[in-house]
């Protein structure tokens, strides 16, 4: 029996959406997922069905309750595998300081299309939470669970407080055919309340285009998070018009100055132009900010009080402050300034939280 495991610490605000990148690994082989942050703890079950072989999903802020499955898992004889982005970028960083690590693979996927559908079968995507208010064609997004798609991976940015774009490269899409079957699939599972999980949905303006095709004969209700300058009132109007009720826009900082120091290489009129596509079309726009980048000063403070003022958004999102992640370049700049270490990652908090230090 093999058996993935998505740890229960993927539960974040009360809410946790599939183990999509479980199902993609999962494909059409013979596999087991369990899911501890829908059912509950997974060591009971390892105990008891003792599988061959155990892989764990493995995120930053949840390293250590994954590292626990995997030591049990172990003890009772199994090959273990993890996976996931902690794994990526501490592996790659041992491996540059020349420590002797288990066997290390790093499996880029060129053509995504090349890929099997994600293994739906595997899990009961009814258990999911929703997550929303209010309905959308027909749909009641507080009792709909929301249920993850991405159409592509990467990023086009290189932002500095963000590994996706070194994790995963830069960005590309699935076909319009391989997304139309999915999307087939799903409907015809039930579901109709969709979260695209790319971190830029827009990147490539003509898969998104793509994809509002094979949306077209659906009536899926749909979120997802894009940039300030990869939307237009034609991509939006056919966005509008096959399900998108909301968008997530990563603007970071209202500060010039800032989005120079976290090589965000975006236009702040943008965003301004972003939400006036999205109020005149009803989708919801959210802005993505982060709070205390390293480099503020009094006057960026004052530049940035003053767009939020003028923003003047739907919804805000933010951490309320600066979380230093692994794998990112202002890591390295943390660890060059002598406020982290690599053994950081040793403790107990998710992530560092920077407060100041850097010039």
């Amino acid at each position: 029996m093999n058996l993935l495991i998505n740890p229960g610490t993927m539960v974040q605000s009360s809410y946790s959406p599939p183990p999509l990148g479980l199902l993609y690994v999962a494909g059409d082989t013979d596999t087991t997922i369990f899911d501890a942050a829908i059912v509950g703890d997974a060591i009971p079950f390892l105990r008891e069905h003792r599988p061959e072989l155990v892989g764990v999903a493995m995120y930053t802020p949840g390293r250590h309750e994954s590292s626990r499955l995997l030591r049990e898992a172990k003890e009772l004889g199994a090959r273990t595998v993890a996976g996931g982005p902690h794994v990526a970028v501490m592996a790659w960083k041992a491996l540059c300081a020349g420590t002797d690590l288990p066997r290390v693979i790093k499996m880029p996927v060129p053509d995504l299309d090349a890929l099997p559908l994600p293994a739906w079968h595997l899990i009961d995507w009814s258990a999911y939470s929703p997550r929303g208010w209010g309905a959308h064609r027909g749909i009641h997004l507080g009792i709909a669970p929301r249920i993850s798609i991405v159409l592509g991976r990467g990023c086009s940015g290189s932002c500095t407080f963000c590994s996706t774009w070194w994790v995963n490269g830069k960005y590309r899409a699935h076909g319009k055919d391989w997304m139309a079957r999915e999307l087939d699939l799903m409907w015809n599972m039930g579901v109709r309340h969709l979260c695209f999980n790319d971190d830029c949905l827009t990147a490539d303006r003509q898969a998104a285009l793509d994809l509002c095709d094979a949306l077209e004969p659906y009536g899926f209700a749909w979120f997802g998070t894009t940039r300030i300058d990869c939307l237009d009132m034609e991509l939006g109007q056919r966005m509008r018009d096959v399900g998108c009720y909301e968008l997530s826009f990563g603007v970071e900082s209202g500060s010039p100055t800032i989005l120079k120091r976290m090589n965000k290489r975006v236009d702040l009129n943008c965003a301004f132009t972003a939400r006036s596509i999205c109020r005149d079309l009803g989708i919801k726009f959210t802005a993505l900010m982060i709070h205390d980048f390293p480099g503020q000063t009094a006057e960026t403070a004052r530049e940035d009080a003053a767009f939020r003022r003028e923003l003047q958004p739907d919804e805000w999102g933010s951490l309320g402050h600066t979380a230093v992640l692994p794998g990112t370049a202002l890591y390295q700049q943390c660890k060059r300034a002598g406020l982290i270490d690599d053994d950081f990652w040793l403790g107990t908090d998710d992530w560092y939280v920077y407060h100041g230090g850097l010039k």
